[in-house]
C-alpha cells in the first residue's frame, strides 16, 4: 500500500472516529458521488437474493438502503407483487449525483 492511500486511509478512519455528524456525512457521500462505492451495483450476492425469493411469498418486499436498488432488478419479478425501495442521504437520493435529496426517499418498483 503506498504512502499516499495509508495517509487517506487514516484520515478517513479519524472523521469516521471523531468527526461531526456533517464531517461523516460529507465524507460519505463524496465517496458514493466519486464513485467508490459503485462496484456494490455488481451484487453476485445470490444467497441473499435466494433467501429473499424464499420468504416474499408473491408479497411486498421494503427494502432499506437500497442505494441503486440493485435488487430490483436482480430478483425474480414472479415471486413478489411489489418492491419498495428507500434511500437516505444527499447523493443517494439523486442516484449518487451531489445535490440530491437529503430526505427518505421511497421508490416504488411494481413488476411488470
Amino acid at each position: 500500500m503506498n504512502i499516499q492511500r495509508k495517509a487517506r486511509n487514516v484520515f478517513r478512519a479519524l472523521v469516521q472516529r471523531y468527526g461531526s455528524e456533517r464531517q461523516k456525512k460529507r465524507l460519505w457521500d463524496d465517496e458514493y458521488a466519486s464513485g467508490r462505492w459503485n462496484y456494490l451495483d455488481e451484487t453476485g450476492e445470490l444467497s441473499v437474493h435466494s433467501t429473499v425469493e424464499k420468504y416474499a411469498s408473491n408479497g411486498s418486499i421494503l427494502d432499506l438502503g437500497c442505494g441503486s436498488a440493485t435488487a430490483s432488478i436482480e430478483l425474480n419479478p414472479a415471486v413478489y407483487s411489489t418492491y419498495t425501495g428507500c434511500r437516505k442521504g444527499q447523493s443517494q437520493g439523486s442516484g449518487g449525483r451531489p445535490g440530491g435529496s437529503k430526505r427518505i426517499l421511497p421508490v416504488r418498483y411494481p413488476h411488470v
